[in-house]
């Protein structure tokens, strides 16, 4: 039997139990029905018992989530926010004059920060130190549900891909849902991503700015330089690491063509290939595979 506990809420007995801003209840219920489709979709309805967790975190009379509409939520900048120590989901009032799809998106963003933190025992240590993976891992499933509303955090999601493009790991949004402790992802580059999201000013989150913030580079140049191959270099894995490559976020071209040349140098030594004359016809051709 398929579930139904995200659209369950929009029944009028279960709406009437959460304390929800009734100028937000068409995207609430929007929102439940994009949802339900999309985790039953993908499975992750099997993984979790969202009915159980809506019960006590939602429903429950004496600890229940507050949807509530403020002039100001948190800052000047910020269209909405979600805080597990209120128990609340916080939209900007001046949003609710913008389109339907930007009031969906902004929800949408916030409502799985509370289905992903309410979830977690340590959430406050887990929100110190993963601001940034969970801001984009966020937004990357706000993104799989709505493709066609506009994505925030950008940058941070295009290299959060790059580092499991690199660890040959596989990114399962599904797991950020059942217990975002578990991701395992390299706490160097957690660091290295929050230092970067941090020292942000207005504006300098748009992906064109991040291409040309240092901070931002050397994250990409230390996933580079942390990818680990044996002087042997086969021409398979060769052309696994240029694949890895072709998916940074930055160019990056004199750094990465230096990076190109020592793969080549390990390659060609790995063959035997001494000759110079060889060796460049060589890396021409296994350039145009």
């Amino acid at each position: 039997m398929e579930d139904t506990s995200f659209i369950d809420l929009i029944k009028e007995e279960n709406l009437e139990k959460i304390v929800i801003d009734e100028r937000l209840i068409p995207v609430f219920k929007q929102c439940m029905i994009d949802f339900q489709r999309y985790f039953n979709h993908m499975g992750y309805t099997k993984d979790r018992n969202y009915k159980d967790f809506f019960d006590k975190y939602l429903l429950h009379p004496y600890y229940r989530l507050l949807i509530q509409c403020n002039k100001k939520p948190n800052s000047e900048l910020c269209d909405g926010y979600y805080s597990y120590a209120d128990r609340k989901i916080v939209i900007k009032e001046d949003l609710l004059e913008e389109s339907f799809s930007d009031i969906l998106g902004v929800f949408a963003h916030e409502f799985i920060h509370f289905l992903v933190l309410d979830n977690l025992n340590n959430k406050r240590q887990f929100i110190n130190d993963n601001y940034s993976i969970n801001e984009a891992m966020t937004e990357m499933l706000k993104a799989r549900i709505y493709p066609q509303l506009e994505v925030s955090y950008l940058a941070n999601m295009e290299m959060l891909k790059f580092w499991f493009t690199m660890n040959d790991k596989e990114l399962k949004l599904d797991t950020f849902l059942k217990n975002a402790n578990d991701l395992e992802i390299d706490n160097i580059f957690i660091q290295l991503l929050n230092n970067y999201e941090f020292s942000l000013k207005e504006g300098d989150e748009h992906i064109y700015n991040a291409k040309r913030n240092k901070k931002y580079k050397s994250i990409q140049r230390y996933l580079m330089e942390e990818l680990e191959f044996d002087a042997d270099l086969t021409l398979d894995e060769y052309e696994s690491i240029v694949s890895k490559l072709a998916k940074r976020p930055i160019e990056d071209i004199n750094f990465v063509n230096r990076y190109y040349k020592c793969l080549e140098e390990y390659l060609c030594n790995s063959l035997n290939i001494i000759d110079e004359n060889i060796k460049k016809r060589f890396i021409y051709f296994i350039a145009m595979l």
